[in-house]
């Protein structure tokens, strides 16, 4: 062979070798590639760890209480106490909240884009857009926690939409003017009445959300223009009657259900209005309207009895008015004391409110025996008994829910044997139980706020035993599978609605084990 040959087969088998140690590198890198960065591969599976270790970092944060990596909370540490003076974009609300957007917050040190309602004395904050967490969508701190910490037993997404539905339907049935439909206003809103009674306790429940407190703020103006400055069709003023739209127009019914009650869950309203929002001025401005209002509930307390009556046709003291009389009248002492810094009346009020306590107590409450049992109850009316020796022929309403209402309005309170007692007779005497709200009346939702308020899961009295949290879950259930507003042939009104919104509100937060609220309180 000649050196040439031998030279070019040496040069083959350099480049035969070559190419295969190149296969062989590739091969090897391949393999280590995918043993680094595979689905299975080292690298990923560090990313993994990685993710998992913050994970769950997370989540012992969140199960010990600590929620500073949520935006809302990171609002609420800013806002509290910042002098929003500072704050050149933001908007006025209502009372101490006020509305911040994308260049407030990087005004107080956050980079992240967003529009809250806040209140920088309490550092209250409402997320306008809302967020998610778990898929389900939040407003509120209160909110988050709820979807952090509640029971699995119970779907929070449900029941904070069902809330959500509550409140859109009294805002859909505000009219420009401030007043609200007691029901469905129809697409056409040419004709619908409007309860002021109903109103009030439609906005305590919407009290429950700071994006609401506009809708409740416009009630309150049309409950003052409304209220009767002169004597009304009995004589009396600071009274305000109920009222009918018909195309537009404005129609007086130059009447109302009860003078008692209308006045004093107003004054509730503007108690509790004032303590959510921190507006003082809209009470301060209308003093004169409140003392109208005051003018017309003083007029139907009757000194000797110590009880309201419910109007001048009307000359009955009912337990449910009268309940409602002793809380609008410590409302009233507040609002004295705290508003018009007005010593004397807050005082004069409190020991009106006292009185009526110990009047129902001294004249409605009935000693005498039900049967066999030793039962006792209270009269729906005074010197009017809810029973004659048997119960059982008696009316669900007014006299088995009238049980209820000195619970409801703090008159007695929940731990004593008095409340369990009347909680048993109530749900043992409803008949269908209360929370089948059966097709024939209405869902009384003030039922649930009674149940809510116990705190046992059970009470059992002389061998019978009420389940009160399988009543509570059946009840909540039962709002749930409502497909419609309407039911049977009284339409959902918008005073259920503002008792469900505070009921679900309750519940959901029950749910929250107590190991749980202690950590977080």
């Amino acid at each position: 062979m000649t050196k040439a040959f031998l030279k070019e087969r040496e040069n083959g088998i350099t480049l035969i070798a070559l190419i295969i140690t190149s296969i062989v590198l590739l091969m090897l890198a391949g393999v280590s590639i995918a043993t680094l960065a595979g689905e299975n591969g080292i690298l990923t599976q560090v990313n993994k760890a990685k993710e998992q270790t913050e994970i769950s970092s997370k989540e012992e944060k969140i199960r010990l209480g600590d929620l500073s990596d949520f935006k809302i909370i990171r609002v609420s540490n800013k806002i509290k106490g910042y002098d929003i003076g500072k704050l050149t974009k933001s908007e006025s609300y209502v009372g101490d909240f006020i509305k911040i957007t994308s260049e407030d917050l990087k005004t107080i040190g956050l980079d992240f884009e967003g529009e809250y309602y806040v209140n920088s004395n309490t550092g209250e904050v409402y997320d306008i857009k809302g967020d998610k967490y778990l898929g389900i969508t939040y407003h509120s701190i209160e909110e988050l926690k709820q979807i952090l910490y509640c029971s699995d037993d119970i779907n929070v997404e449900r029941l904070l939409n069902m809330k959500y539905r509550q409140i859109e339907y009294i805002k859909n049935n505000q009219d420009e003017a401030g007043a609200i439909s007691t029901y469905t206003l129809g697409t056409d809103k040419a004709t619908y009445t409007v309860n002021p009674y109903f109103n009030s306790i439609a906005c305590s429940g919407l009290l429950n959300d700071i994006a609401s407190f506009e809708i409740v703020k416009k009630y309150i103006n049309w409950h003052f223009e409304h209220i009767n400055k002169t004597a009304d069709v009995n004589g009396i003023e600071g009274t305000i009657y109920d009222y009918k739209y018909e195309n537009g127009n404005e129609i007086s019914l130059s009447d109302y259900d009860s003078i008692d009650s209308y006045c004093s869950l107003f004054i509730i309203l503007l108690q509790e209005y004032y303590e959510r929002t921190g507006d003082k001025q809209l009470l301060s401005d209308n003093k004169d309207n409140i003392l109208l209002v005051v003018n017309a509930l003083d007029s139907m307390y009757i000194e000797e009895l110590e009880l309201t009556k419910t109007k001048e046709t009307y000359n009955i003291s009912y337990l449910m008015d009268n309940t409602e009389s002793y809380k609008g009248y410590k409302s009233l002492a507040k609002i004295f004391r705290e508003i018009f810094e007005d010593e004397e009346n807050a005082k004069k009020y409190e020991e009106r409110a006292s009185n009526i306590k110990n009047s129902i107590e001294k004249e409605m409450w009935n000693t005498n025996n039900i049967e066999q049992n030793e039962f006792k109850l209270y009269d729906f009316a005074y010197k009017n008994s809810s029973y004659n020796g048997v119960l059982f022929d008696r009316e669900y309403y007014p006299h088995i829910l009238a049980q209820i209402y000195p619970v409801l309005y703090g008159l007695i309170d929940t731990n004593s044997d008095r409340a369990k007692q009347l909680y048993f007779l109530h749900s043992y005497y409803s008949e269908p139980k209360w929370f089948t709200y059966p097709e024939h009346s209405y869902p009384h939702m003030e039922n649930l706020l009674f149940n809510l308020k116990f705190d046992n899961e059970e009470i059992n009295i002389n061998s019978t035993t009420i389940d009160i949290e399988y009543e509570r879950d059946m009840a909540i259930s039962k709002i749930l599978y409502w497909e419609t507003m309407d039911v049977g042939e009284y339409k959902w009104n918008v005073q259920e609605a503002g008792n469900t919104i505070s009921a679900i509100n309750i519940y959901i937060n029950k749910n929250i084990p107590k190991t749980i609220q202690n950590i977080l309180n």
